[in-house]
């Protein structure tokens, strides 16, 4: 029962109360009536039996000190009997179902915000396990301080000494503003199987649409699947062991614990000349659209705080700390020439500032009374048009003279 029905039935079991007292009243006015009339009819009839006027008014004043007695009588009498009618008051003890606003851990239903699941099929599951051990021998030390702080600046001075001379600028300044919360746990299992054995034809589409459909379930199914088959099958046998220590220290707790453990065997011996301008600048700035957090002041109602006991569970979605130390230690040191003197500056601002600050936000523990109004969740339609499609063209035209033209058109 709600709060609303308890005190609606305390309101009627009180009139009902107030009605009977006041028929209680009437009974007892129409009682004193009848004993004044009984007594002035006694009166009457001693008056006319008594010869001596003495007796008369001796008899007259017991007559009517029994009169005083009698509605004395009569009027204690009533008031017992409306006190016993207020022992029916006890039915205020049904105020005690006004703990069933306990029911109000239904509020748990909040849980399904948990279906804020970003279902994840934005599987960036970040164990980026791009096999590729591309282990082009030379000191492709890209030591990638990927620190993102909410910047996940990877520096990454991909300095692979070979003559691989790939002046690849790879400045894939990708500003991945998601300001939002972006709870994608990330699992971007791009395999890449990056077996460079040539014409590295790497045309990876890497089609992150990630239709960040976050209605509410923000079942971003965004299949961020970046297979990226760059299956370049030239003699690139670089053994590189690209150690690409990347701190991605992503204070933003996106610590997506996606060990890029870049295994493939990218044995490209060639002479990579991958100029590979990959600009991969694509500012995926998605988080203008994905500004769904703001809309989810839902919560401003949300003062169920009470009992919100199930709230508990909600603490599921602050364990997000994929720690994705994305070690890609793939160590592509190409010994070769492989000079690839390409700054490989993925200055890649994945300002993941996104603060992930929804938490603080989820002021769920205030008035989930007004749970209704947590339909404007559905202005986290932000419809994902995440589309980070981002045209993350970065066409990187690795034109490597071993052929190795890795258009990887990664979308």
């Amino acid at each position: 029962m709600d709060a609303a029905e308890v005190l609606e039935n305390l309101l009627r079991s009180i009139s009902r109360l107030c009605t009977m007292l006041k028929e209680l009243s009437e009974k007892t006015v129409g009682l004193e009536a009848k004993i004044e009339s009984l007594t002035s009819r006694c009166c009457c009839k001693k008056d006319e039996s008594m010869n001596s006027p003495r007796d008369a008014i001796k008899q007259k004043e017991n007559v009517n000190s029994e009169h005083e007695l009698g509605l004395t009588g009569s009027k204690v009498a009533g008031e017992i009997e409306s006190s016993s009618e207020l022992e029916s008051s006890g039915e205020l003890e049904s105020s005690s179902e006004l703990e069933s606003s306990s029911e109000l851990e239904s509020s748990s239903e909040l849980e399904s915000s948990g279906e804020l699941e970003s279902s994840g099929e934005l599987e960036s599951s970040s164990e980026l396990e791009s096999s590729s051990e591309l282990e082009s021998t030379g000191e492709l030390e890209s030591t990638g301080e990927l620190e993102s702080t909410g910047e996940l600046e990877s520096s990454g001075e991909l300095e692979s000494s070979g003559e691989l001379e790939s002046s690849g600028e790879l400045e894939s300044s990708d500003e991945l503003e998601s300001s939002g919360e972006l709870e994608s746990s990330s699992e971007l299992e791009s395999s890449s199987e990056l077996e460079s054995s040539g014409e590295l034809e790497s045309f990876g589409e890497l089609e992150s649409t990630g239709e960040l459909e976050s209605t509410g379930e923000l079942e971003s199914s965004g299949e961020l699947e970046s297979s990226s088959e760059l299956e370049s099958s030239g003699e690139l046998e670089s053994y590189g062991e690209l150690e690409s220590s990347g701190k991605l220290e992503s204070s933003g707790e996106l610590k997506s614990s996606g060990e890029l453990e870049s295994s493939g065997e990218l044995e490209s011996s060639g002479e990579l000349e991958s100029s590979s301008e990959l600009e991969n600048s694509s500012e995926l700035e998605s988080s203008s659209e994905l500004e769904s957090s703001s809309e989810l002041e839902s919560s401003s109602e949300l003062e169920s705080s009470s009992e919100l006991e199930s709230s508990g569970e909600l603490e599921s979605t602050s364990e997000l700390e994929s720690s994705s130390e994305l070690e890609s230690s793939s160590e592509l040191e190409s010994s070769g020439e492989l000079e690839s003197s390409g700054e490989l500056e993925s200055s890649s601002e994945l300002e993941n500032s996104s603060e992930l600050e929804s938490s603080s936000e989820l002021e769920s523990s205030s008035e989930l009374e007004s749970s209704s109004e947590l339909e404007s969740s559905s202005e986290l339609e932000s419809s994902g048009e995440l589309e980070s499609t981002s045209e993350l063209e970065s066409s990187s035209e690795l034109e490597s003279s071993g052929e190795l033209e890795s258009t990887s058109r990664r979308r």
